[in-house]
Parts: C-alpha cells; sequence; structure tokens
C-alpha cells in the first residue's frame, strides 16, 4: 500500500485518508489562500511509510479527486465506487507482518493467534479482507493489483493503474515516481524520520525488503497447514499456486 501512496504523490495525485468520505482532502491536508496542501501536523508520522510526505513540503493538486486508501473491511461501500485492490500472496503477506511484530518470537504460534475485528488467525484475516472486498464492488469498477506484479513489471503495473484512473502522467514523471519507490529510497526516508523523532524505537519496522514467494523458505510443513481451507481458496481465486494446483 505505501508503495502506491507514494507513487501517487510523486506524480502529484492527490490521497486521503479513509476516516469519512466527507471529509474528503482535509482529513491530512491543510491548504492555505493559494490552494497549497501541507500535510497536518497531527498525519506527521505518515512520513514513516510514505517518503514523498517527507520529500516536499507542500503539494499543488488542483482540482484532482483524491484517492482514499483504507486498510479496513469494507463497510458502506458503493458497487460502483472505482477500487484499486492491492493483493499480496497471503503466506508472504503475513510472514511480512509476523516479522514486523516485535513480540513474535514463533512464526507457528503466531500463526494461530486471534487478531481484531474477528479473533480470527492471521491466515484466515487475510482471506476474509480480501474476499470481502473482492465482493464489495462490482467486477467492472474493481482493479486488483498484485504485489508481485510491482515488484516484477513495475512500469506495465504502473500504467495500467493509470489507465484504470484515467490519469495520463508523461512516461518519464512514471520512471521517476517508480525509481523514488524503491524499498532503499523508503529504508533511508524512514532512518532518517526516526533520527528525527523521539520514541521512535517503539515503532516496529516498517520497510523491509520482502522477496517474492518468499514464503517457500521461510515456512515449514507445519506453518503451511494453517492455510488449509478457506485461505487457501482464496489463494487460488487470486491466481496463487496452491495444492489444489
Amino acid at each position: 500500500m505505501a508503495w502506491l501512496l507514494n507513487f501517487f504523490l510523486e506524480l502529484n495525485i492527490p490521497i486521503t485518508a479513509n476516516y469519512s468520505e466527507e471529509s474528503g482532502m482535509h482529513a491530512l491536508w491543510n491548504f492555505d489562500t493559494n490552494h497549497i496542501a501541507r500535510l497536518k501536523p497531527e498525519a506527521d508520522h505518515l512520513k514513516l511509510w510514505i517518503p514523498a510526505l517527507t520529500k516536499y513540503e507542500s503539494f499543488s493538486f488542483g482540482r484532482q479527486r483524491p484517492i482514499r486508501w483504507m486498510h479496513s473491511f469494507p463497510h458502506n461501500v458503493r458497487r460502483d465506487q472505482p477500487t484499486i485492490l492491492l493483493v499480496r500472496d497471503g503466506r508472504d503477506a503475513v510472514y511480512s507482518q509476523f516479522k514486523r511484530t516485535r513480540e513474535a518470537k514463533n512464526l507457528n504460534v503466531w500463526l494461530d493467534r486471534p487478531i481484531e475485528p474477528f479473533a480470527l488467525s492471521p491466515p484466515y484475516t487475510w482471506a476474509l479482507f480480501q474476499s470481502a472486498w473482492r465482493n464489495a464492488v462490482a467486477p467492472e469498477h474493481l482493479l486488483i493489483v498484485h504485489f508481485e506484479e510491482l515488484k516484477q513489471r513495475p512500469h506495465e503495473t504502473a500504467e495500467k493503474i493509470l489507465q484504470f484512473l484515467q490519469t495520463r502522467r508523461a512516461a518519464s514523471l512514471v520512471d521517476a515516481a517508480i525509481a523514488a519507490c524503491s524499498i532503499e529510497r523508503a529504508q533511508e526516508s524512514e532512518a532518517a524520520y526516526r533520527a528525527r523523532r523521539e520514541h521512535t524505537d517503539e515503532i516496529a519496522t516498517v520497510h523491509r525488503k520482502g522477496a517474492v514467494q518468499e514464503w517457500r523458505t521461510t515456512y515449514t510443513p507445519a506453518a503451511l497447514e494453517k492455510f488449509t481451507g478457506f485461505p487457501q481458496e482464496v489463494l487460488h481465486e487470486f491466481g496463487y499456486e496452491t495444492p489444489k494446483t
């Protein structure tokens, strides 16, 4: 998600948070009399995730409609709402979350712990989240973007996203935006933010260099068993390799 948000800002495409649709751009931004947008002080923590917020002090978005991101399950979502669903192989997504959880020591134990909002295990929570969003929006208004596509074919995937948004940018600007979204740039920005702020050691590492199909070298057979049933069905629906295939 952070990759996409940073990509949009690098192209001067406005983003906003999911607090409410009515709050619009004012959820994150203060505007001066010239309509220049600056990040609200209470949203400063987002600089940990989105390097462009540190790189640029202000933005001139004009009259563009903002892209509203959500990490929550769909609620009051219109079927015709244009939506980009970013999906990652659940085994890799869950493992990445495990690595960011400082108190987690044993993967097999962690895969069984109940998490919010439904007290389901991480594999089942991942599966329910992806399935819920896929069914909340009509197919003709939904663009599914795989994390693996962003890693392996960033330019092709970026163009597909911009086309879906009916937004055009020069190829040189797209190339520069993709370069600015590298993991190295993100880690440098995160380190700089932590150096400027107190108490950031309490926050788990945000940016880690996750690999495609990392689960193949990190999961034991017992850990993979946690994905049987519904999680495995959802993996298959989104085109990921499973024992069924």
